[in-house]
């Protein structure tokens, strides 16, 4: 199971890095950060996003030493899966709220499944619980809720 961690995840974590570098880049300021416009407020977002990066790469690696369960597994395919999605209907289609949505939504599901996992595991861990929770609220609070809702106010409501 660590191999498969291993592998699906630097394989999709590649494929997830590669489309953050080129599809972000096209996109314009206004639709990357959702019409956020303070610098205060970018400069924590970049922070938390930096967090949350550190968080998970905390994850795998603790991952890569112990079994890794099929929710975690899960977890790990929907976070990936949602994270992947993101700058690509960004990209491709910006207006469409729904697509972004469901591509967050996919993302946070995946990072609550990495809090439930670091319940169920035979010996919790408090970093561990504290990475996928604050994971969970960067993905879920920041992303699915904040960045959305800016995004729906100060872009779409431009068409």
């Amino acid at each position: 199971m660590q191999f498969q961690w291993f592998l699906s995840t630097f394989i999709i974590g590649g494929f997830v890095l590669f489309c953050y570098l080129y599809f972000l880049s096209q996109c314009s300021k206004q639709r990357l950060w959702a019409g956020i416009s303070n610098p205060s407020i970018q400069y924590v977002y970049v922070a938390s996003i930096s967090l949350s990066a550190i968080c998970y790469l905390i994850l795998w690696i603790v991952y890569l030493s112990r079994p890794v369960s099929t929710i975690m597994h899960l977890g790990n395919y929907l976070f990936l899966l949602g994270a992947l999605l993101w700058p690509i209907f960004l990209y491709f289609i910006p207006y469409s709220f729904l697509s972004l949505t469901i591509a967050l939504t996919i993302t946070s599901l995946g990072a609550l499944l990495f809090v439930i996992n670091s319940f169920l595991t035979p010996v919790f861990d408090i970093g561990i619980f504290l990475c996928c929770l604050y994971l969970f609220f960067h993905v879920f609070i920041l992303d699915n809720i904040y960045w959305l809702l800016s995004y729906k106010q100060n872009v779409l409501r431009l068409k």
